[in-house]
């Protein structure tokens, strides 16, 4: 089956970046390792600057997916994590 790789970029609300980690770290990435496909996931947190600028945002997900089609490794990642 192929495998596919889907970047997230995303921020804390301003104030709330502890309450964020724990929830990300304790409660989201389990949760989402236990959707079909799902095979690995991983978070970094990005530098102050990406090519001379300022960076978009504070932190990027990584997530390698097996699935028929893109359309269906996007649809797994989006949907699944949609109801937690």
């Amino acid at each position: 089956m192929p495998s596919y790789n889907l970047a997230v970029f995303l921020n804390a609300v301003e104030g709330k970046e502890e309450e964020f980690n724990k929830w990300y770290e304790l409660h989201h990435v389990p949760d989402a390792l236990s959707l079909p496909g799902m095979r690995n996931g991983q978070r970094f947190k990005t530098g102050p600057e990406y090519m001379g600028q300022s960076a978009p945002c504070e932190y990027m997900a990584f997530y390698e997916i097996d699935a028929p089609s893109l359309d269906e490794a996007i649809a797994t990642f989006t949907d699944g994590t949609g109801k937690f």
